[in-house]
């Protein structure tokens, strides 16, 4: 049975957070994931007392020694009470802490409801309009073409007979995406569609529309170069920190996310992202996603992240502490801005990762990558997604999920490490993988 956090009151919380650290809090709305971790511990660090807010007593980050736990209505679902706890939480704290959050959806609720919170935290988050324009994919390609910035052919179409009449005049590939759903990876098993005929986009146009009424049709960027770039911005939109890299491998190995990633120091993407974002007028924490298209060696826009990114520890790791720079920028002591210069230092997802090689369709399975091969890419300096040795609680708990969920309920553990068998094509086409190559 998995230990639950004990729902303590809103002055037990606030007690227990004080006697951590004497500096001002942070609060942090999460949802129970690497990014939710990185923020917490990237603050920790720093000697800051966190408050992670959560609906699920299981969250694994509550098992953090840098974190006080706060049980709170759903974001999703009880949007007035979440934010009532919220402001009751903030009337406790002073001086006024710094809110920071993970995910789109809490985001936009936040800013929703800035003017409330305003009062009773500081927040280093953009406009609710500039959010809910990246936020949203059908608001984001519009906005990229207004400024002048570069990605592939996109249309949104409403409806089957638009569809029927797009679909002869495309060059193929195309991909189908959400334009602001969280929910398509869970329900279609990836972030987007590839669809290679007419005949396959009205198909799949057909099974996606029944779950996903507004979706994005994108010319696919060819090609394994996937960049992130993450960086903090202050009211005047000037960069305090930045961190490039690339995904060497996702899951699923066609449009997933990343499993592993890389630092990398390349002045072109930079000043493409520093660029755009200067012409937004951008404050706060973001992550653009840039792909370089083969066809046309560009380098184009897929997605920016309005908040913190899954890999944050990575920039910590690498000296860029975001949040931290966050944190004081809004405090009012903000730090000269630094730019992470050191290439080659890695990002590690362990879990996901093997299932991204080992798993059926994966690396290995495609003649991509050897066992061997895979361990080497593991070597070098690296920061793993959830561990730490000085903070091992939060991993131990999401170990012993995993434990549960693959012995106790026989769930796909077996084959992990099945040996698998490549077509004979795939056997003697199968080439060598080196580290600093694009896999992903």
């Amino acid at each position: 049975m998995a230990r639950r956090t004990p729902a303590l009151t809103i002055e037990q919380v606030v007690a227990q957070a004080r006697g951590k650290s004497q500096r001002p809090l942070a609060v942090v709305v999460n949802t129970g994931d690497a990014n939710s971790y990185g923020i917490m511990v990237n603050l920790g660090r720093e000697g800051i007392s966190v408050i992670a807010v959560a609906s699920d007593p299981d969250n694994f980050t509550f098992r953090s020694r840098y974190v006080t736990p706060l049980l709170s209505p759903v974001f999703a679902t009880e949007e007035t009470a979440f934010i009532a706890t919220l402001v009751e939480l903030g009337k406790h704290i002073s001086p006024k802490p710094v809110l920071l959050v993970n995910g789109d959806e809490p985001l936009m609720v936040l800013l929703r409801h800035r003017a409330e919170l305003e009062p009773y935290y500081l927040m280093p988050l953009p406009s609710y309009e500039v959010a809910l324009a990246l936020t949203d994919k059908t608001a984001f390609y519009p906005l990229l073409d207004s400024l002048d910035a570069p990605y592939a052919h996109t249309l949104s179409p409403t409806s089957l007979a638009e569809v029927e009449a797009i679909a002869p005049t495309l060059e193929y590939p195309y991909i189908i995406k959400p334009s602001q759903s969280q929910t398509f990876s869970t329900v279609f098993g990836n972030k987007c569609l590839a669809v290679n005929s007419a005949a396959e986009l009205i198909a799949t146009y057909l099974r996606v529309r029944e779950e996903e009424p507004a979706i994005i049709l994108q010319k696919q960027i060819l090609g394994s170069e996937r960049y992130l770039i993450y960086g903090y911005f202050n009211a005047d939109a000037q960069p305090l920190g930045l961190n490039a890299y690339r995904k060497v491998r996702i899951l699923p190995t066609d449009f997933g996310n990343a499993c592993v990633c890389e630092t990398v120091a390349d002045p072109q993407l930079v000043e493409m992202y520093l660029d755009l974002m200067r012409r937004l007028g951008y404050n706060g924490l973001a992550e653009a996603e840039i792909q370089r298209d083969a066809r046309d060696g560009q380098l184009k826009f897929v997605e920016i992240n309005a908040r913190a990114t899954t890999q944050t520890r990575l920039s910590a790791f690498c000296g860029v502490n975001m949040e931290y720079i966050a944190y004081q920028d809004v405090l009012g002591s903000p730090p000269p801005p630094v730019k992470n210069e050191q290439v080659g230092i890695l990002w590690i997802d362990l879990y996901r990762d093997l299932f991204a090689v080992f798993g059926r369709g994966g690396y290995y399975a495609q003649g991509r990558l050897s066992p061997w091969q895979w361990l080497q890419s593991l070597r070098g300096r690296r920061i793993f997604a959830y561990f730490s040795w000085e903070d091992p609680g939060p991993a131990l708990h999401l170990l012993a999920r995993h434990l549960r969920v693959h012995l106790l309920r026989g769930k796909r553990l077996g084959e992990l490490f099945r040996p698998r068998t490549a077509s004979p094509a795939v056997q003697k086409s199968r080439p060598t993988v080196d580290r600093k190559s694009d896999s992903g």
